[in-house]
């Protein structure tokens, strides 16, 4: 994604022949968040390709990625079109706690953040954390590096089964996809379309992966596009 430089660009999309619903409209997609670093060239990754495409086909609105944009606020902005200024997908500012720092604890606010990811895997803090007063926790005294952290997560038996599940579906997965990837060997002969059957074989998984409810629609894809 230009070698040696890390200069902003964009793809601009025209089409004079609109849908009605799309006239007098922009659809701006921000994905500068989204790659894969490298020493002298950043790049984007399969699963990075595979959103970008999947929300400009269906027009996603997408808070911090994604936004359909009327040409009367564009014309506000006196016809200005940097993208940030439509979708910011500036990262919210890292909370400093100088009361933890001075004397240790994890606020409980903070821990209260990762809420969403926790019960993705069945995950209790109380494994890791101690109370250690209304406002803060502190690590058990087991917890005694980083690394010990991975270990506990790790052995968890709600994490454990979690993964399992997800193992589980795969292979039910593919179970039933292998068939279609036989399919591709013979698709000249038989008049299978390739375009056709990787968008069969990436619906079926999206739909199998997001129902165990730890990965979203395009992280699911993303398994499937990096494979």
């Amino acid at each position: 994604m230009f070698y040696g430089t890390g200069i902003p660009a964009c793809v601009i999309v025209i089409n004079r022949n609109k849908p009605d619903e799309l006239k007098d409209k922009i659809f701006f997609i921000n994905a500068d968040a989204e790659y894969a670093e490298g020493k002298n060239q950043n790049r984007l990754r399969p699963e990075d390709i595979e959103k970008i495409d999947y929300v400009f086909t269906t027009k996603r609105n997408i808070p911090k990625y994604s936004r359909l944009v009327d040409k009367s606020e564009i014309v506000g902005h006196e016809y200005n079109l940097n993208i940030r200024r439509y979708v910011d997908n500036t990262p919210e500012p890292e909370r400093e706690d100088v009361k933890a720092h001075l004397i240790g604890g994890v606020r409980k606010s903070e821990v209260s953040l990762k809420n969403g990811i926790l019960s993705k895997f069945g995950f209790d803090q109380s494994i890791l954390l101690d109370e250690m007063n209304t406002d803060y926790y502190t690590f058990k005294p087991e917890v005694d590096s980083k690394n010990r952290i991975q270990d506990m997560i790790k052995s968890d038996m709600s994490v454990q089964d979690t993964c399992n599940r997800m193992h589980h579906v795969i292979q039910e997965w593919w179970d039933t996809a292998k068939e279609d990837f036989s399919k591709i060997a013979l698709s000249s002969e038989n008049g299978f379309k390739m375009a056709d059957i990787r968008s069969e074989l990436l619906n079926s998984i999206k739909n199998k992966l997001t129902k165990v409810g730890v990965l979203d629609e395009f992280q699911s894809a993303g398994v499937f596009v990096n494979w």
